[in-house]
This record gives C-alpha cells, sequence and structure tokens, in this order.
C-alpha cells in the first residue's frame, strides 16, 4: 500500500513533505526520524539559451489589443508576447496533465476573440497519441479546458497548409473547426460547445471565410501529399491506407450546411477582403490557382513563378517550387517558396515579382552563438516558411514563421529581424555531463543534431563533425572519450576523444552490423562499463548474430563481438524507430560492472552474470519507464513506472519501493552528490537527499513546458527539466551538504 504524504513544515521556497512511515518502527510523526533540511530552489526554472528546432506556424494577433500577440510550433505551443513580439513566454506549461498526455501542446490554428486579447480556443494534437482537439482559455493562458475531442495534427504533414480553425467575422462567437476523419465542426458560443456540420472521411487543411460574402465559408481537404503516400512509416501514422476522401466545399449559412464543389481542393486560399477572386496553392503546393466565380472553376495563377511538376520526395526537404506560406493585402497578394523567396503579386498584375531582401539580422544576440543559425542568416534563408501575417494596423509591417524562427519587417518586406526571445524550439533526446568537468555538457536534439557547452551552459556550440544522435555515453575511466548512437535507421557510431567539441564517425567497423536502408538494424542504446571501459551498443532487429542484439567492443569502437549470449534468440529486443516509444536507455551500469538490460519489446528486465559472460533473465516484467543505477551504492538499481521496484543484487530479484509518492516516471540520481535523487511525479517533481527513502515535494517543480516530457537529470546540484518540443529548463537545487550548490564546481568525487 503506498505511504500517505504528511506536511512537517516550512522550508523556504515552500511546503516540506516527508513520506511517512520513512522508519516504520516510529508510531507517530512526532518520533519519525528527522529529514534532510528541504531541498528547495535558489533560482527559478531558465531555458537553456539554444536556437532552432521546430517549426514556427503562425502568429496571431489580438484585435483588441495589437501589443498581444500569439504564436505556436508545430512541438510546442501556445507562447504568449505581450510587446508586440519582442519576446515570448510559454504557455503550454499551465496545460493539465490529462491535456498533455494527448499532445495539446502540439498546436495546429489558434483563433483570439476579437473582444478580448485573453480570450482564444486553438486545436492541437498529434498522429502518436490519443486524439487531441479543441482547448478554450478565458485567462490568457493561465488555464485551458478540452470543449472538443479530435484529430488535430500540430506536427503532421500538412502544418503549413492554412488554418483548420476559423472564426465568422461578422459573429465572433462562431467558429468552425475541421479535422482528420471525423468532419466540419461548428461552435456558436466562442468554443465551448461543438456539433458536427460538415461531410466525414475527410482530412481538413484550411478554413476561410469568405471576404466578401457574409456568410460564405469554405473548407478544403486536398488529396494526401504525395510525399506521405511514398512513406509507408507516414502513411501508417495517420492511417491514409484507410483512405481519405477529397472535395472543395462551400456553405452559405455559416457552416450549418456544405456543397461540394469539386473533388480537386486547394490546401490553402487567400483572398484580398472586399475582392470576390479566391486563390489557392494545389498539387503539393506546386500549383497557384485563381477562381472568378466562387471556386467553382480555377485558372492558372502561377505566372512569374518557378514550377516544377515531378519528383516527390519521401522526406521534407525544402525545394523552391513548393509554396507553402501565403498571404493577402489591400491589393495584393503575398507568397513565400520552401526556399525562402518572397514574392508579391498585385490584383491587377499579370505576373509575380520578387521581393528583394535587404538586412537579415537577429534581435537577440544569442541567437549567433549558433553557428547553424548564423550561416542561414548570412544566406538569408527563410527555410520552409509557414505562414505570411500582414499587420492589419500598418499595412507595411510583415512577419514571416519559418523553420525555426519569427521574422518581422518594418518595410514590406526589405529588411528583417528575428524575435524568438523566449522561444527554444527543440525536441530533446538526451543530456550527457562530463564526469571529470562540470563545465561540459552535451545535448542531442532531433533534426538539429547535437550542441555542446563547455564552460557551464554559459554559450552552447555546435561540434565539428555534428552527427545525428539520441543517446550519449562518457566514459567514466578516460577522460573525453563521448560515445553516440542513433543515427536514423542505421547502425552508425561515433566517438569523441576530446569531450564532444569533435567527433569520428566508426561506421562499418568490423563486427557491428553495416548501415542499410530502413528497417535495417538501427543502433539505439549506448552505454561504457565503468570497471572494463568497454562500450556496449544495443540494436534492434532479431537478435542473431550480425543482426540485432548487445554488442560490446574492447577498443573504442574499433572492433565488435556480439554479446548476447542467453537472450531470446530470433526476436527483436530494442527500439527498432527514432520515435518508437520504447525504452530510450535500456542498458545501465552500476559501478561495481552489474549491468541491467530492459528488453522494451518483451517487458522483461535481464542482467549480466559477469563471471560467465550471459544474460539472465531476472523474471521481473513490470512495465517500466527508466532504470538507474545508485552511483554511491554498488549493485543497487530503481526502476520507476506505474510502480516503483528496486534491487540491491546487481538486478537478480527486484522488490516494490513503497516510498514513491505515487505514480512516477522520470528518474535519476546526481553522480556527485551522495543520495540525491529526482523523481517525475505525474504532477511534480520530488527530491530525496538519502537515496530514496524520503521525498520531498519541489516547489513549482513542474512550472516550465514539460509537455508530458517525463526526463529528467541531475548533475552536481543542478536539475534539467526536459519538454516535449521546447528544449531544456534548468534550476540550482540549494542542498544541506552544498556540495551541489557550484554549477561551476569541478567535483572530483566520484
Amino acid at each position: 500500500m503506498m505511504k500517505k504524504i504528511k506536511a512537517i513544515g516550512l522550508s523556504g521556497a515552500g511546503v516540506c513533505l516527508l513520506l511517512a512511515g520513512c522508519n516504520p518502527k516510529d508510531a507517530a510523526l512526532g518520533g519519525a526520524r528527522k529529514a534532510p533540511a528541504c531541498t528547495q530552489a535558489a533560482s527559478p526554472w531558465k531555458v537553456l539559451p539554444i536556437y532552432g528546432g521546430g517549426y514556427v506556424q503562425n502568429v496571431v494577433i489580438a484585435p483588441s489589443d495589437p501589443d498581444v500577440w500569439y504564436c505556436y510550433v508545430d512541438v510546442g505551443g501556445p507562447y504568449r508576447s505581450d510587446d508586440r513580439g519582442m519576446s515570448w513566454r510559454p504557455l503550454h506549461q499551465n496545460y493539465l496533465p490529462s491535456q498533455t498526455a494527448r499532445s495539446a501542446a502540439c498546436a495546429r490554428s489558434l483563433s483570439v476573440d476579437p473582444r478580448d486579447a485573453d480570450s482564444f480556443v486553438l486545436v492541437s494534437g498529434n498522429q502518436y497519441d490519443r486524439p487531441a482537439g479543441a482547448f478554450v482559455s478565458r485567462d490568457g493562458g493561465r488555464t485551458f479546458r478540452q470543449t472538443l475531442f479530435g484529430r488535430f495534427y500540430g506536427n503532421g504533414p500538412w502544418r503549413p497548409a492554412g488554418l483548420c480553425l476559423a472564426r465568422n467575422p461578422s459573429n465572433p462567437d462562431e467558429l468552425l473547426a475541421g479535422e482528420d476523419m471525423d468532419g466540419l465542426f461548428l461552435s456558436e458560443d466562442n468554443g465551448e460547445t461543438w456539433r458536427l456540420t460538415g461531410p466525414k472521411g475527410h482530412w481538413f487543411t484550411d478554413i476561410k471565410y469568405d471576404r466578401a460574402a457574409p456568410g460564405r465559408v469554405y473548407a478544403c481537404a486536398p488529396a494526401p501529399l504525395k510525399r506521405v503516400m511514398n512513406s509507408a512509416s507516414r502513411r501508417r501514422a495517420f492511417r491514409l491506407d484507410r483512405g481519405r476522401k477529397t472535395g472543395f466545399y462551400a456553405s452559405e449559412d455559416g457552416g450549418r450546411t456544405w456543397t461540394r464543389l469539386s473533388d480537386d481542393a486547394p490546401a490553402e486560399l487567400v483572398q484580398i477582403e472586399g475582392n470576390g477572386d479566391l486563390v489557392g496553392v494545389f498539387s503539393d503546393y506546386r500549383e497557384i490557382r485563381i477562381s472568378h466565380d466562387g471556386g467553382r472553376t480555377w485558372s492558372d495563377f502561377h505566372q512569374g513563378l518557378p514550377k516544377k511538376a515531378d519528383t516527390y520526395f519521401a522526406d521534407s526537404k525544402p525545394i523552391p517550387y513548393e509554396y507553402y506560406a501565403f498571404a493577402a493585402g489591400k491589393d495584393f497578394y503575398l507568397a513565400a517558396d520552401a526556399a525562402g523567396t518572397l514574392y508579391r503579386r498585385g490584383a491587377a498584375d499579370a505576373q509575380w515579382t520578387k521581393v528583394a531582401r535587404g538586412a537579415v539580422e537577429w534581435g537577440d544576440p544569442e541567437c549567433e552563438n549558433t553557428p547553424v543559425l548564423e550561416r542561414k542568416r548570412q544566406r538569408k534563408v527563410f527555410e520552409c516558411a509557414c505562414s505570411i501575417v500582414i499587420d492589419p494596423a500598418d499595412p507595411k509591417h510583415w512577419m514571416i514563421t519559418d523553420w525555426y524562427h519569427i521574422w518581422q519587417s518594418p518595410n514590406e518586406g526589405r529588411d528583417w529581424t528575428a524575435r524568438t526571445r523566449g522561444m527554444m524550439q527543440l525536441v530533446s533526446f538526451d543530456l550527457a555531463f562530463d564526469p571529470f568537468s562540470a563545465d561540459n555538457i552535451i545535448y542531442g536534439v532531433a533534426d538539429m543534431g547535437m550542441y555542446g557547452t563547455w564552460n557551464g551552459g554559459r554559450t552552447w556550440e555546435t561540434p565539428k563533425g555534428n552527427p545525428y544522435v539520441q543517446r550519449l555515453a562518457f566514459s567514466k575511466k578516460t577522460p573525453g572519450v563521448l560515445y553516440a548512437v542513433g543515427t536514423r535507421g542505421q547502425t552508425f557510431f561515433f566517438r569523441s576523444d576530446d569531450g564532444g567539441r569533435t567527433w569520428t564517425s566508426l561506421v562499418g567497423k568490423p563486427g557491428l552490423p553495416q548501415p542499410m536502408k530502413e528497417p535495417g538494424p538501427c543502433a539505439f542504446g549506448v552505454e561504457v562499463d565503468p570497471l572494463t571501459d568497454d562500450v556496449y551498443v544495443t540494436v534492434s532487429g532479431p537478435c542473431a548474430p550480425g543482426k540485432g542484439g548487445v554488442y560490446r567492443s574492447h577498443d573504442r569502437g574499433e572492433t565488435w563481438e556480439w554479446f548476447s549470449k542467453g537472450l531470446p534468440a530470433g526476436k527483436g529486443l530494442f527500439r527498432d524507430g527514432e520515435w518508437s516509444g520504447d525504452l530510450a536507455w535500456p542498458m545501465v551500469f552500476s559501478p561495481d560492472g552489474s549491468c541491467v538490460l530492459t528488453l522494451p519489446k518483451l517487458r522483461e528486465v535481464w542482467y549480466l552474470d559477469r563471471k560467465a559472460g550471459v544474460w539472465r533473465n531476472s523474471g521481473d516484467k513490470s512495465w517500466n519507464n527508466r532504470v538507474v543505477a545508485d552511483p554511491f551504492r554498488p549493485g543497487r538499481f530503481i526502476k520507476t513506472g506505474t510502480i516503483m521496484r528496486e534491487s540491491t543484487d546487481g538486478g537478480r530479484t527486484w522488490r516494490d519501493n513503497e516510498s514513491m509518492p505515487g505514480r512516477c516516471w522520470g528518474i535519476a540520481f546526481d553522480a556527485h552528490v551522495p543520495g540525491l535523487l529526482v523523481l517525475r511525479g505525474e504532477d511534480e517533481l520530488f527530491i530525496s537527499e538519502d537515496g530514496g527513502a524520503c521525498f520531498y515535494a519541489l516547489p513549482q517543480g513542474l512550472a516550465y513546458p514539460h509537455s508530458g516530457q517525463t526526463h529528467v537529470f541531475v548533475d552536481r546540484g543542478r536539475l534539467f527539466g526536459f519538454t516535449g518540443g521546447s528544449g531544456v529548463f534548468r534550476r540550482t537545487l540549494q542542498l544541506k551538504n552544498n556540495l551541489g550548490n557550484n554549477p561551476n564546481n569541478d567535483n572530483k568525487q566520484k
């Protein structure tokens, strides 16, 4: 039975919580064993200053207060600005755990009430989790309520295409939402309730109210992108093998009834106010057409733009003849291609013309610390431009969103400045801390590869030979040696001999499965033996020599041997994809060399019999999210999940650890502060300074946009929290023994 939590007093920033019964012999709290001084925050959460990653979808200016802007990113949002986009703060940290579990932070569209800048509706979700839907906030994003369940893909392939949430300009209480499969939904009370009015079986990408005919509204359901249909994994993710209907629809009564105008549909529409012409993008973003009769017929409107009708890619490589971003001003149209070139066309012009680009500058100097983004600025490239926004109060003031920024121009697109302070849009994979220096931290992320700091986190750089990795592991015997694995769909392996500053690829070394096209073996786990300095990797695929299983190297990855004796032969044991959801850290070593291996595909926990060189099944089949080794108690392991379990004999046997404060997910020991343990609960963080016998609730423990991400790390008293798509947040803990208080303390204690 779980032990109850009792408040035992105040300490610093908040109430210190002790799990009742830490000493079973005590009959009352007054006679209970004294706990250490309450761990408290010496500083608030601060995001690591690393820019890049994430696809900024749109900027929405509040009509009733031009100082208030909202924006959202495919992997995190929404954000709010109260200074006209000069700085941003995340709102998605305010979602409830039940909302983050449905990927509410993957926002697809947002609409602000024109009467109240603090009132907005957004739709969100992704293809990997349960359907999310529509959420309302009436207090500027401090709280959210879900009012509709539906499939909206903030990180889906159609995310650059239009807005699948629209508000009636003649009646701000009426909204329309179009999602995947279940149809079009109408709300007549500002998003509080919804009813189905439109056809099912479609994937709606854009909804637009006619700017010349009140009451008329259009809905776009184009055919799936060819690049998506060319990928078997994407077809499965979006259930496209079930088929989708296509069509361009119109309603003359505000979305209550619908008429199908054609089978072929644009992905997005724009319209000049008061002008009945519709301009849309068709054919996988490659053809721009115009309609003069309300969408019944279309003609070419592509004159002056680069065009190519064939060669479709299975990935998302930006190409100059796809047009993702559109806008309409008072008497002109704007379009930007996927390479970031901006074009303008007057309503009466015969063709599009390129908008000359002058200065492109950073609004926040910290951005220049990232070489990849500085090169982008120097090339004046808005990569995969997603949306163009024209300020309603100033038609010369334009905004463009792209991979990874919001750009603002005060002079109709000539000069541009990035405005993303406060927005760190990185999807985190791993953090590795140098055991020999507190200054050195390596951070692996999606899409961008990795970043490193060698000055305690003040600045971050892209290492030389920057590989795309998911897992990192430092040697605990040899200073500077660090390994990395995880390149998409391959058994790539990398080594650094200088603490992560430069990297060498060891692809194709003898004994390790050779790289091949998907679905070949993938290496997504790496660990280093603290006694022998041998390096191990876990490889997906059927467990057999030359295929899946565990591999070991005695010479830092130059040669390998299959080291899987005892493991279930012929079965897939380890994660086989970048986003497979299986256990991310399958192997962990204790300081005495004992090793625990989790087989996520079988939900089994194994241990290494070192003397026999054989893996043995512990018999424990309880699901776990993370396994960690106690750095100060050899042979002790803890694993978290629906229940916390502990082994003190090198993983051979396991028992429930009832000191856990409820269900827990992420867990981390500090390798330099004896007894310091961090536990991620469902809706708060807990700290233990005695190795897990007693826990304290950390005040404001989850006051960062974690978005349901459960992984936490602690190193030398510095606490790090992963987010779903907003980088890593850090705070410094104030500990009783003060060992971890100096974040730049090069603690030699192991």
